[in-house]
């Protein structure tokens, strides 16, 4: 695959699939007062964010979430 390249023709854009890290790397950007300003570079996953959101709002975790809580980042 050729960086830029689309494998399907999925009108959405992107899957976030390709073997290119533009492609796979997604940033998070978390704000308010439970957040450690700062760059991490800690990986993440898409199944972090609910853990996470549950944590700073003071909630248990989702039933069945399988992330885990990025306390690197949290007060």
């Amino acid at each position: 695959m050729a960086p830029y390249v689309l494998a399907d023709d999925d009108p959405s854009g992107t899957g976030h699939g390709s073997p290119w890290a533009y492609d796979q790397q997604v940033p998070l950007l978390w704000f308010g007062g439970r957040v450690v300003p700062g760059i991490r570079r800690t990986p993440a996953a898409v199944a972090d964010i609910a853990p996470t959101l549950a944590a700073m709002l003071g909630l248990a975790a989702p039933g069945g979430s399988r992330g885990r809580v990025l306390s690197e980042m949290l007060r």
